[in-house]
C-alpha cells in the first residue's frame, strides 16, 4: 500500500490462488462440482501466468506490468505468503514447488541478511538496501515476519525460521520495550518501531506452534492439541 505496485505479483497473486485452493476444497466438500472445476481451473490458468512471467531465476519479480512496462526486480521477502496459507490449511501449494526452497534461500541471504532484526521488506537482487522505499529502507511487518518464520519451518528450515522469528521478537520485546504496543512496521538495523501500536495482526504468532509440530489448522485444533487444551483450561478456572 505504500509502495507502487503494477500487474501481476506473486504475493497477491499467491493469495488469491490459495484463496482458489480452499473455494475448490469447500465445493468439493458441498458437492458443488461446477464450481471446483471452475476453481481448478482458475488455479491452473493462474500459476501458469505466474509462474512463466514472474520467476527470475531465484526469486519472483515484485511485480510485472508488460501493458505499460512496468516491473521491479527487487525482492519482496513476504512473496512466499500464499505458500504458508495453503500448507496452514492442509492444501497443495500454489507455487512451483521446485522453487519454493530456491526463493527462500534468496531471501534469506538477500532480505534477511541485511538486518539484525526479521528481514528487510524489500532488497535487490544483488542484496543491497532499497533506499527511499516506504516504511524504511530495513523495514518490516511483524506480521509478516511471522507468516514468512513458519513457511521456512514448514520447509524443512526449523532452526532458520526461528532464528527468524525470535530476532523479531527480540526486537519488539526486548530492544524496545514494545510488547504490551504491538506494533506493525519495525526497522530490522535498530529494531525500534516504525509505525502502528495496537495492531492485533501480531496475535498470528499463535500460528507457529502448529508449524513447529507439522500440523495444519485443523490438526492445531483437534482435541488434545494446544489449541483444545489452552480452552479447556480457561473454561476450567473461568468464574462463574
Amino acid at each position: 500500500e505504500g509502495n507502487g505496485w503494477f500487474g501481476m505479483t506473486p504475493h497477491v497473486g499467491g493469495i488469491h490462488l490459495a484463496m482458489f485452493r480452499m473455494a475448490e476444497r469447500m465445493a468439493e466438500t458441498m458437492h458443488d462440482t461446477e464450481f471446483a472445476a471452475q476453481c481448478h481451473q482458475w488455479i491452473e490458468t493462474g500459476s501458469k501466468v505466474m509462474e512463466s512471467n514472474l520467476w527470475a531465476g531465484n526469486y519472483y519479480l515484485a511485480y510485472y506490468e508488460p501493458a505499460i512496462i512496468k516491473k521491479s526486480e527487487q525482492v519482496f521477502a513476504f512473496q512466499l505468503d500464499g505458500e504458508w496459507m495453503t500448507r496452514y490449511h492442509g492444501l497443495p501449494g500454489v507455487f512451483q514447488k521446485d522453487r519454493v526452497p530456491v526463493t527462500l534461500k534468496t531471501i534469506e541471504t538477500r532480505n534477511m541478511a541485511l538486518n539484525k532484526y526479521g528481514a528487510a521488506n524489500f532488497a535487490h537482487p544483488d542484496g543491497k538496501p532499497v533506499e527511499g522505499v516506504a516504511y524504511g529502507t530495513y523495514g518490516y511487518f511483524v506480521p509478516e515476519i511471522c507468516m514468512l518464520s513458519a513457511t521456512y519451518i514448514y520447509n524443512g528450515h526449523r532452526d532458520l525460521g526461528l532464528r527468524l522469528l525470535r530476532g523479531c521478537m527480540e526486537a519488539m520485546a526486548l530492544k524496545q520495550g514494545n510488547q504490551w504496543v504491538q506494533p506493525n512496521v519495525v526497522s530490522g538495523d535498530t529494531g525500534t518501531r516504525i509505525y502502528g501500536s495496537d495492531y492485533y495482526q501480531n496475535m498470528i504468532l499463535w500460528s507457529l506452534p502448529a508449524a513447529l509440530a507439522g500440523q495444519d489448522l485443523s490438526q492445531a485444533c483437534a482435541p488434545g492439541s494446544l489449541v483444545d487444551r489452552i480452552i479447556k483450561a480457561g473454561r476450567a478456572n473461568s468464574v462463574a
